[in-house]
């Protein structure tokens, strides 16, 4: 496990106050994706990810929410 987060450069955060305010801009954009999905998200993009690796369909791919805050939002399949 290790191994792969060090050769993908993966990273682990925590919400910050701007995840909030981020969080509020997902729901806008797209209303159905569930909170935790939108909150881990929104601290991906607070932390200045440039890919977002996620399961849920109403994500992966998204490209309102692609354009709108620069990241890439992919499925574990395909990285």
């Amino acid at each position: 496990m290790s191994r792969l987060i060090d050769k993908r450069k993966i990273d682990f955060s925590s919400p910050q106050f701007k995840t909030y305010k981020i969080l509020e801009e997902i729901k806008a954009i797209e209303s159905r994706t569930e909170p935790m999905d939108a909150l881990n998200l929104a601290t991906a993009i607070a932390e200045n990810a440039s890919v977002f690796v996620t399961m849920d369909d109403k994500l992966v791919g998204n490209k309102k929410l692609e354009s709108e805050f620069g990241i890439k939002i992919r499925h574990p399949h395909s990285v």
